[in-house]
């Protein structure tokens, strides 16, 4: 069963709630929470503190520098003193080697590196972000420390202090559903909209995403499948159809509570359609 740590400590912060987001310098956070912090951090120096939303954030450097650049390292709790989440800026050199080696063989790999960051969080993987640039291009790619891309994003400099990044919490219905169904998954992001959760596992060697209603009910469970995995019963229901001119760009398996099939995403020229196809060939 996956295991998750949570770093609590009973704490009062006092930080002004007059203004979303405030420097205090640490003037006005309790004496507990600085201990909270200086237990998880023994070593942090130079601190200050910020009130946002309903987050304390300690930001202080980590001792490693970047040229005449100091690396920072930003500490998320909310207001009841429960760690949430670490931001520490990294240098290439202090990446696992799967993610170098992962780094280097992908396209970007002749980009140029801008930032990298390394995220901790509470309930989910340890993530390696490697902000790369080319001309008027920012990806932002992240990393689990085995070397799997978890996912490619469009950095817009939206979220620098990655406040987006800090994780839901999985309710007991959907951890105990993904503990039952997909045994052993890793926990990569937790992402909950306005009308469902979205959890990204990684489960029998594949990337999977898993989609609960708000009322915590399954709704699908998606992964990518390769060309050469498609059951050639579906490759047939293609040929045979009015897009059989067209080009297969994507493939995922899903799973719902009602039916599987193929999504297979095809194009041809400005043209784009979505087949759903059942194993044995029906177009849904």
């Amino acid at each position: 069963m996956r295991k998750i740590i949570i770093y609590t400590i009973a704490v009062i912060v006092a930080i002004s709630s007059q203004s979303c987001e405030k420097d205090n310098g640490g003037n006005n956070v309790s004496k507990q929470l600085k201990i909270a912090l200086t237990t998880k951090y023994p070593n942090a120096d130079n601190v200050k503190w910020y009130a946002k939303n309903n987050y304390a954030i300690a930001v202080f450097p980590n001792h490693v520098q970047s040229g005449s650049e100091k690396l920072m390292t930003n500490v998320w709790f909310d207001n009841s003193g429960t760690w949430y989440m670490t931001k520490e800026e990294i240098q290439y050199s202090g990446l696992p080697a799967a993610v170098k080696n992962a780094f280097m063989v992908s396209q970007y790999a002749q980009w140029r590196i801008d930032d990298i960051d390394k995220i901790e969080r509470y309930g989910v993987e340890v993530v390696y972000i490697i902000e790369v640039q080319n001309s008027n291009h920012d990806i932002d790619l992240h990393y689990s420390a085995d070397g799997i891309l978890i996912k490619e994003v469009n950095d817009t400099d939206s979220d620098d202090d990655y406040e987006n990044y800090v994780p839901s919490v999985l309710s007991t219905a959907i951890d105990s559903y993904i503990n039952t169904n997909y045994p052993n998954a890793r926990i990569l992001e937790i992402d909950k909209e306005h009308s469902y959760t979205e959890v990204d596992i990684y489960h029998d060697n594949k990337k999977k995403e898993v989609k609960f209603s708000m009322s915590d009910e399954w709704i699908s469970t998606k992964w990518d499948i390769r060309l050469s995995d498609l059951p050639q019963t579906v490759s047939n229901a293609i040929s045979s159809s009015i897009y059989s001119s067209y080009k297969i760009d994507d493939i995922e398996y899903c799973q719902t509570p009602s039916v599987d099939y193929y999504e297979v995403e095809l194009e041809k020229g400005e043209s784009e359609v979505i087949l759903k196809i059942k194993s044995d060939g029906t177009i849904i």
